[in-house]
């Protein structure tokens, strides 16, 4: 017997593209543009304070990722007194652990830059900007947690639209203020304005969707608190984990190899999971579709099959043709600015994205299942094996060759990959049998 999507699970499918599309513009004009305009060494002061945002990211406790499962399981039961105690529970943990957060950075903001290896001739301007970007790494994950509501009540559609959009505004912005002679705050203040759009235009839909905010200090409840940090705390871990990743590795090839480098390694990523999560966005609906049809096997079945299918018909020509021709995307995209660097790290990281994102759809079945021992389990496979090689690369052997860092990033991603295929192949016997 087949399945039948819902037509609001296609319409939230097909909102991942479009935010994808007008990310990747943005992209496309913005990094050549801040590249141009700040140089390297300039741009890479603003990209080692992205790190600050990851760091902070901590302070979300892996709550976001529970979150779309409580509200979902909410909704579909009409159940408006649990849905409140899972908001307004999650919002407050949250907001304690940042606050918690932003102390602990703060107190260490000497020693910051320092670690971070930024040039000197820029640790003044890196200083300046610090305290900015806290303020801004808090509201960003405070939006991260209204975009899940709107996930969890079905309606991924308008937080991709609405995501998307805030961040057209706040790149606009950010020229529009460089322009305008603010120098590199005009990446944070247009940044700023366009998150806080994003926050208050979600908080109006959120409550146009329930008729209700949902957040009340009456529905902070202790047990509720208790359940959403127990289950919340493996994708903690994650988060704690996923930080020896692409956080960490900015740091490494910042402190062995250099900081043009950084640029290089930041591109390379940001290009990757741009083209990526043009499949990846579109696939996260499926965690709210799998909670309803976990112990179904053959509705699984026709729904991974399709899903796979799109995957083969459409992702595997894109990367073909991104990778075939990736000299010559490269050089029309960035022109003067291009060196063959960029290129050699482009090819080994796309191809690791190409085979990781045959992953994503088993990714989002374990998140919709509750499965988070499995996911943690992938994100400690990455993780570890990019550090730990790492770590003996760089400190063991003395090595110092971005070319090889990148392999080892490959290697981790697609182990990741191989995992999660494996414990996704051993859980769906179980379901069928």
């Amino acid at each position: 017997m087949g399945y039948s999507f819902s037509r609001q699970f296609i319409k939230n499918v097909f909102s991942g593209p479009f935010k994808i599309i007008l990310n990747a513009i943005i992209v496309f004009f913005s990094y050549r543009y801040f590249l141009n305009t700040f140089g390297s060494e300039k741009y890479s002061v603003w990209l080692l304070l992205a790190i600050i945002i990851d760091l902070s990211r901590m302070g979300n406790l892996g709550v976001s990722d529970v979150l779309i499962n409580y509200i979902a399981e909410a909704r579909q039961k009409d159940d408006n007194k649990n849905l409140c105690f899972y908001f307004s529970t999650s919002l407050s943990i949250v907001s304690f652990f940042l606050i918690c957060t932003g102390v602990i950075l703060w107190s260490i903001r000497d020693f910051i830059p320092v670690f971070l290896n930024v040039t000197s001739a820029y640790i003044p301007l890196f200083n300046e900007l610090y305290l900015n970007v806290i303020i801004l790494s808090f509201l960003i994950v405070l939006l991260e947690i209204l975009l899940v509501v709107l996930y969890g009540l079905g309606r991924a559609d308008l937080a991709n639209y609405y995501q998307a959009i805030g961040v057209f505004a706040g790149t606009l912005l950010s020229i529009l203020f460089i322009y305008l002679g603010f120098d590199i705050f005009g990446l944070f203040t247009g940044n700023l304005i366009g998150t806080i759009g994003v926050i208050v235009i979600s908080l109006r839909n959120i409550y146009n969707q329930l008729g209700y905010f949902p957040f009340r200090l009456t529905s902070v409840k202790l047990s509720t608190a208790k359940d959403i940090i127990q289950n919340s705390i493996y994708m903690f871990t994650v988060s704690i984990i996923n930080l020896l990743f692409l956080p960490v590795g900015k740091i490494l090839v910042s402190k062995y190899i250099g900081t043009v480098e950084v640029v290089c390694f930041d591109l390379t990523f940001k290009i990757g999971f741009q083209i990526r999560s043009f499949f990846d966005i579109a696939l996260k609906a499926l965690a709210a579709e799998v909670s309803s049809i976990k112990n179904d096997y053959q509705k699984l079945k026709y729904v991974f099959t399709k899903i796979y299918k799109y995957l083969f018909l459409i992702a595997v020509p894109i990367y073909m043709v991104t990778l075939i021709f990736s000299k010559e995307i490269l050089t029309f995209w960035l022109s003067n600015l291009y060196f063959p660097l960029i290129n050699e790290s482009f090819r080994i990281i796309q191809s690791a994205f190409a085979i990781n994102l045959f992953a994503v759809p088993v990714y989002y079945f374990f998140l919709g299942n509750g499965s988070f021992k499995i996911l943690l389990g992938g994100y400690m496979v990455q993780s570890a094996v990019a550090f730990g090689l790492a770590l003996i690369y760089f400190i063991v052997l003395n090595g110092n060759f971005y070319t090889t860092y990148l392999y080892i990033c490959f290697t981790s991603m697609v182990l990741a990959a191989i995992y999660l295929g494996i414990m996704f192949t051993r859980d769906i016997q179980k379901v069928k049998f």
